[in-house]
């Protein structure tokens, strides 16, 4: 009976809407959070969810030499310490933490250049939502792709109250 009318396909497709839903859903609650003003909000994570969706697609023209792999690892490193001065108003640590990871992105540089080969489409493909929903609509569901799902659903949310704990106390 379930191979008729392919009743587990099935059932692993809404799985996957489901979570890929509530990832969408958990990310805009936490742009909602984050912005004053709900047009904002809403359009912001509109666009962010679209972005997220069609990563894949993004990372086939994107160039795969290591020096630009090295500008998006030190892209990153500069987002990380901002997103630490934005929490902890701390300057000092994110000067030193800017200046200890663009070193050793440096240093990872100059003794393996091929690390930083193909480093944003590797990056992408991982932070891909809708790569991990693949699987579901063929019949298969995995352990990675749940785990993926429930963190980032954990984290936004997580996110989400933390930020709101600290508007509520300040």
């Amino acid at each position: 009976f379930t191979e008729d009318f392919g009743l587990n396909t099935i059932f692993t497709s809404y799985l996957g809407f489901l979570f890929i839903c509530s990832a969408f859903i958990a990310i805009g609650i936490f742009i909602s959070a984050v912005s004053q003003n709900q047009i904002i909000a809403g359009i912001s994570s509109l666009g962010i969810s679209i972005i997220l969706f069609i990563t894949s697609s993004i990372s086939e023209v994107i160039p795969r030499d290591s020096l630009s792999g090295l500008v998006f690892a030190i892209v990153c490193v500069v987002g990380i310490s901002l997103g630490l001065y934005w929490l902890l108003k701390n300057i000092w640590i994110s000067i030193v933490t800017l200046i200890l990871f663009i070193g050793a992105a440096l240093w990872t540089y100059v003794k393996n250049v091929s690390f930083f080969e193909g480093l944003i489409q590797k990056t992408i493909k991982v932070l891909s939502i809708t790569k991990y929903g693949n699987d579901y609509f063929i019949g298969i569901i995995s352990l990675s792709s749940i785990v993926y799902y429930l963190s980032i659903i954990f984290l936004f949310l997580f996110f989400t109250y933390v930020l709101l704990d600290k508007k509520r106390w300040s």
